[in-house]
């Protein structure tokens, strides 16, 4: 399972909360249907975080990133709830960070989005 529900009251420690604006493109997080993985740079955001140095992704344009390390980002969603992210792969030069629906979708998760 690469999402999960977290029952428990969470510090806000490492935890990160998404919406649909950002003060800065690198706390970006953008909902992609290609990738495999979710992906970030921030290595502060990743709990139990571990090196991997034989790994690599193919980006779009024929760009081949290192994967560096792998670990779980806790996410606090707009309703409170909170979640983890597991074995999401940190590459550096990314721009923003990247949530695979392709992974939510085999978790059984489903994406809902509002407009205003």
């Amino acid at each position: 399972m690469n999402v999960v529900e977290e029952d428990l009251e969470s510090s806000d420690e490492n935890m990160l909360s998404i919406s649909s604006s950002s003060d800065h493109p690198i706390n970006s997080w953008i909902f992609d249907s290609t990738f495999s993985y979710h992906m970030t740079p921030i290595k502060y955001w990743l709990d139990n975080y571990m090196l991997v140095n034989s790994s690599s992704i193919l980006m779009g344009k024929n760009d081949l990133r290192k994967v560096i390390g792998i670990g779980n980002i806790k996410i606090k969603m707009f309703n409170g709830v909170f979640r983890t992210l597991c074995d999401v792969r940190r590459i550096l030069d990314l721009r923003k960070n990247l949530i695979s629906l392709g992974i939510l979708n085999l978790d059984g998760f489903s994406l809902k989005s509002e407009g205003e």
